[in-house]
């Protein structure tokens, strides 16, 4: 399915602000995941956080969904999203 770029906007502010959700456009296919789901399970879990630190350290060592890593929405993959990802396996194991 494709979608104008006005409503791709649309759908990737509405996703990650309101429902924690990341609007994947890839070209081929596009998807919905969650964020922080970035090894792509459908869960996110411990194995994405060494995903991430794993990319974090050596970028070109691992491949993984970046527009679901952006924990902070800052535009880039740090430190920062790391701790946001470590927190949110935290408060989701509550």
């Amino acid at each position: 399915m494709k979608i104008k770029p006005f409503v791709r906007l649309f759908y990737i502010f509405s996703f990650v602000i309101c429902q924690n959700r990341v609007l994947v456009l890839d070209g081929e296919e596009d998807y919905v995941s969650e964020l922080g789901d970035v090894n792509l399970t459908a869960t996110v879990y411990i194995f994405d956080l060494f995903a991430l630190s794993d990319f974090q350290s050596e970028p070109n060592s691992i491949q993984i969904n970046e527009s679901c890593a952006d924990i902070n929405g800052d535009n880039e993959i740090n430190i920062f999203d790391v701790v946001g990802l470590v927190n949110m396996i935290l408060n989701d194991s509550e």
